[in-house]
């Protein structure tokens, strides 16, 4: 990925004699050795966190991935609920992301009439929305203009899986990791804001044992911006890494479509 840039197989030797000084798996080895030896402009901002959900190297990979994909088209919308926080919107394709776009200061209506226009030109077989806040009333517009492929996600509920995840919330960013870390490559924007997010939330498990991803009220108390493009991506896996097929019928459909009440 860097010999152009002059990284030889010594400087990989002398990366792999270091990692053994970091403690944690290999993800947290070579966090940590991102941290303290920096190679690349976004690794020079690493969040602190010791324990992040997602770890870099496959997100770094993702960036420099060329995938196409012929799979149906997915769109994730996380609405801004005010302050700093933008509404984000985000393009995938199977293993394919694209197209990720953030808009600040957007009211309801404004966000209803963009994603309006995104619906009637690329046609996405579903458009999951974070349905709290603001988010309800986007959803309920959209549905009441008949728009089928448009659901309602509230993270907040109770996972599919109700022992392993504490909410819908961390199921759907396991499914995100899931998805990044599997053996195909997958391909995400180039951007270093997304990586930023996308490796910036902490994890735990609570004393049930079920997994538990940091909330924005969290990260924003150590600095860290809304990570409001990674939860955009994390919305297109409201029914898994595939759902179904292209068509495009604007109707309303029922909440439990794909086996998944949402």
């Amino acid at each position: 990925m860097y010999s152009a840039d002059g990284l030889t197989a010594k400087h990989l030797a002398w990366r792999r004699n270091k990692l053994s000084d970091f403690d944690g798996d290999y993800g947290q080895k070579c966090k940590g050795f991102s941290q303290e030896y920096p190679f690349t402009d976004e690794e020079a901002f690493l969040n602190s966190i010791t324990d992040t959900f997602i770890t870099v190297e496959p997100v770094q990979r993702a960036r420099k991935s060329k995938v196409e994909s012929e799979s149906t088209l997915l769109i994730g919308v996380d609405p801004a609920r005010g302050g700093q926080d933008k509404s984000a919107i985000m393009r995938r394709k199977g293993r394919l992301a694209y197209k990720g776009e953030t808009f600040q200061g957007l009211d309801t209506m404004q966000l209803v009439g963009k994603l309006k226009m995104n619906i009637e030109k690329e046609r996405p077989h579903k458009m999951f929305i974070d349905c709290i806040g603001l988010g309800a009333g986007v959803v309920d517009r959209l549905q009441e203009m008949g728009y089928e492929c448009v659901i309602g996600v509230n993270v907040a509920r109770t996972a599919n899986n109700p022992d392993q995840f504490l909410n819908l919330r961390a199921e759907l960013w396991s499914e995100m990791r899931d998805w990044l870390n599997q053996d195909m490559p997958v391909q995400i924007p180039d951007d270093p804001e997304l990586q930023k997010e996308l490796c910036g939330l902490g994890y735990d498990y609570n004393s049930s044992g079920r997994l538990v991803i940091e909330s924005k009220k969290d990260a924003r108390k150590r600095g860290m911006n809304s990570p409001d493009k990674a939860d955009s991506l994390m919305l297109t896996f409201a029914y898994g890494q595939h759902a179904g097929t292209s068509s495009y019928q604007p109707k309303i459909i029922s909440e439990h479509a794909a086996g998944r009440l949402i």
